[in-house]
């Protein structure tokens, strides 16, 4: 919500943590930095980590996200590009976020806002920025509840997109003169 101009940047952001779920599935699934064997050595290297949504990505035939098209997607490509990783190829998405903001008026289109609104849930609660911090020193505790957060938004994400469908699948109708 705020500008920030960075004075110095000490350690570049990285992906830690992504769930999904197949839609229609019931599982949903977690992967996290710690979970592969490199964290144990560089606690820095997500390599494996972003390779593993690179395979992901590339069995999907739609990707749906809450701004996925303006940041999961960018984040996603920046940890491909520093891993020296081949992309994906390209993927079809369904940014919820650019749903509810071409189709309707609303007055958040925050994801925690929406699934509210549309009597999804809640997103969990968390201990913002401590969190990340405790992640990245290790924590396992932070660890369980960065993917318990992750894995909830899933059951929201999908419970959004869910009600957006008819709205994004409705065909273009031409205008009249």
């Amino acid at each position: 919500m705020y500008e920030v101009n960075p004075i110095k940047i000490t350690k570049h952001s990285r992906i830690l943590s992504y769930a999904w779920k197949w839609y229609g599935d019931k599982e949903v699934w977690v992967a996290s930095q710690r979970m592969f064997p490199t964290y144990k050595k560089d606690k820095d290297n997500n390599k494996l980590l972003v390779a593993s949504l690179c395979q992901l990505y590339s069995k999907a035939e739609y990707v749906v996200g809450h701004n996925l098209a303006a940041f999961d997607d960018r984040v996603a490509n920046k940890g491909i590009l520093l891993n020296g990783l081949t992309p994906p190829p390209r993927h079809r998405v369904i940014d919820t976020l650019k749903v509810a903001r071409q189709n309707f008026r609303l007055d958040s289109n925050k994801l925690d806002d929406l699934a509210q609104l549309l009597g999804i849930g809640r997103k969990l609660p968390h201990t913002g920025f401590p969190m990340w911090e405790g992640c990245l020193a290790g924590e396992a505790k932070s660890w369980d509840m960065m993917e318990k957060y992750n894995k909830h938004d899933i059951f929201l994400l999908e419970g959004v997109y869910d009600r957006f469908r008819p709205f994004i699948e409705r065909p273009r109708l031409k205008r009249i003169r």
